[in-house]
């Protein structure tokens, strides 16, 4: 290939590495376990940034060098299965024995379900498949390459919460194209507001297929017999992709639609499931002070219910309910506006004009805070495998660990909601189930399978500690030890994370795995920060931290790490490789200061628009403020 091309745009190059139209730095690689930007698959397209990364695969912007048109190329790549040293081989390694089993049958369910996708090409709400093949022991999907802005984007950017015509003129063609996508014996199983995208000419189209799944057509309740992987988004998944065998099916994406619903209408995700199970409530509109049409809130309540049994069954079904309220809605408005606007009355207010107030706004308003995504999976960190409850084994909630937990939780209601009340009920617990044992006002749990290390909570305390540390490595990285848990059973310190004010981490940890503490949010002290390589996914995210000390061998901070804390100034060693600036999404951040010259990556939270970035000149971090107009100060030149 004789022409050079911006890997960030794909717009033609000259002799410059600094692309004028985007600002994308052509030296800057990507890692080091992603194909490197530059690299051709098939004599057929070209590789340039990543887009975005997901619990299936890795993203790509691409160029069809046959069409001359930019695609999204996504690469199955499956978190915590796959493996590659690009500087030595583009060969994705899948593991031996069990694990290679796994990615081997999970590879060939991906394409299958590919396939399936692509005979929907009929379907305008879905991101059409150009081409998918096989190249260094993966697959790859090429895909339309669209831009436009997430729907969580688009509600946060407003000043407050859409309104139900709005959001049923966004939803309903969604809703449709599910149907389709039911009908075909298929689940989505990522149904969020990150995962659809509005288009700049107002169209709606549902994004990343990398968790759907065949589940044929099993009954509600009805477990289906292939173990599934708990990928899942907070808030958005029904308790059922918290288990390893679930009841999936339609009304799996119908408790994620309503839940999407409920973020449009409120701003605010509802509060996940496995909190649900544990008497956590969510508030409805009434007590938000949200006024919503009659019988909206009963509909939302029944395609959320915990139990799918009790759920809503299906997309069709919905749709009809909501589309009463819709046409209640609708004649309800007209009559008020008969009344107003009667005979006589001089207005030339038209009712052309009064259907008008349900459209949606003209987008071209909101061009300008266009993010690109990645089309069918494309959204940076949009799935975990990691729960964030304990004890949801199945949907029985009188197993005896969650029983438990909850005589436990229980003894944490006391007036003033401080764990130290617990020691004042007099009461002792018995747990008689091996995860979890309770003596002396503290609670112990040795996880089974990992006999190396235990997890201790004082009551009195608050104090959550990694008693011991062997061999133990976290789901994601298979090389650093870490925290890990692969189902919600394996963490049932959280269900008590409301109540840690204190983490003890030992010197032999080295990474704090995705989602470990994340909604802590009485956690403002952790001792032992300084020997962590690693920080994982929203790991901290919703924690109650001010301030963080990175010892000199950290290396990564993962995406909405911090999220939501109460931090003001953070410095990064010069050990550091790479940071996620997402990670202090929500934080008052007024100054970051880097010894080193990290990768600086992902955009930069709107509410951090007035940061200053101390650094040194010349790298990798002065030309991320360059390209993001961040206020930059030089702490010298940079090092040889």
């Amino acid at each position: 290939m004789d022409e050079k091309r911006c890997y960030g745009c794909m717009e033609l190059l000259g002799e410059e590495e600094i692309c004028p139209f985007c600002g994308n730095d052509n030296r800057t690689p990507n890692e080091g376990y992603q194909l490197p930007a530059g690299t051709i698959l098939k004599e057929h397209y070209l590789i340039g940034r990543v887009l975005g990364q997901g619990g299936f695969g890795i993203t790509y912007l691409g160029f069809d060098l046959y069409l001359e048109i930019p695609v999204a190329i996504k690469e199955y790549f499956p978190n915590g299965v796959a493996s590659r040293n690009s500087q030595e081989s583009l060969e994705v390694l899948g593991g031996a024995g069990e694990l290679g089993e796994r990615y081997r049958s999970s590879k060939e369910r991906f394409l299958r379900e590919v396939k399936l996708l692509a005979r929907m090409s009929d379907v305008p709400e879905i991101v059409h498949v150009k081409n998918f093949f096989l190249d260094y022991h993966t697959a790859y999907i090429v895909m339309d390459y669209i831009r436009g802005m997430t729907l969580r984007d688009y509600v946060k950017a407003q000043e407050k919460h859409l309104l139900l015509p709005e959001v049923l003129k966004i939803l309903d063609p969604v809703m449709c194209a599910l149907e389709t996508i039911h009908q075909a014996g298929m689940v989505h199983r990522d149904v969020s507001p990150d995962n659809i995208m509005l288009l700049e000419n107002g169209t709606a189209k549902l994004l990343d297929f990398g968790a759907m799944r065949d589940v044929g057509f099993t009954a509600p309740g009805q477990l289906i017999t292939q173990s599934t992987e708990a990928l899942l988004k907070q808030g958005y998944a029904p308790v059922e992709q918290y288990q390893g065998k679930g009841s999936l099916g339609p009304w799996t994406d119908v408790y994620a639609m309503c839940a999407t619903m409920y973020y449009c209408l409120t701003g605010k995700v509802p509060v996940d499931a496995p909190s649900r199970v544990l008497d956590e409530e969510i508030q409805w509109f009434e007590e938000l002070g949200i006024p919503v049409p009659q019988g909206l809130e009963a509909i939302l309540k029944e395609g959320m219910a915990i139990r799918s049994q009790e759920r809503i069954p299906d997309m069709r079904t919905l749709r009809e309910r909501l589309r009463e309220i819709k046409s209640d809605t609708e004649n309800n408005d007209k009559k008020e506006t008969d009344t107003h606007f009667g005979e006589g009355n001089s207005s030339d207010k038209t009712e052309s004009d009064r259907k008008d107030s349900g459209r949606l706004p003209k987008w071209l308003a909101a061009v300008a805070t266009f993010a690109v995504a990645a089309t069918a999976g494309g959204m940076l960190w949009n799935t975990t495998h990691v729960p964030t409850a304990s004890s949801i084994q199945t949907e029985k909630t009188d197993s005896r660990l969650l029983a438990a937990n909850r005589r436990e939780a229980n003894r944490f209601d006391g007036q003033t909601g401080d764990p130290a009340d617990s020691q004042k009920t007099g009461t002792e617990t018995e747990i008689d189930d091996a995860s979890g044992i309770e003596q002396d006002g503290s609670i112990t749990w040795q996880i089974e399978g990992f006999p190396g290390v235990i997890y201790q909570l004082d009551c009195s305390s608050g104090v959550f500690q990694i008693v011991r540390k062997e061999a133990t490595y976290d789901f994601d990285s298979q090389t650093s030890p870490g925290i890990r848990y692969e189902s919600a059973s394996d963490a049932p310190w959280l269900a008590y994370r409301q109540f840690i004010r204190k983490l003890i981490i030992p010197t032999g940890l080295r990474r704090i795995g995705n989602q470990s503490f994340q909604g802590c949010s009485s956690l403002s002290d952790i001792e032992g920060l300084e020997y962590l390589e690693e920080i994982g996914y929203a790991a901290f995210s919703g924690a109650g931290l001010t301030s963080i000390r990175l010892g000199d061998t950290f290396r990564r901070l993962e995406g909405y790490a911090f999220e939501n804390c109460s931090l003001k100034r953070v410095f990064f060693p010069a050990s550091v490789a790479s940071v996620s600036m997402s990670a202090f999404t929500g934080n008052p951040i007024e100054r970051l200061t880097f010894a080193g010259d990290p990768f600086l990556v992902d955009e930069l939270p709107r509410e951090l628009e007035g940061i200053i970035i101390a650094g040194p000149s010349g790298g990798n971090v002065e030309q991320y403020c360059r390209q993001h107009q961040i206020t930059f100060e030089s702490t010298g030149a940079l090092a040889k």
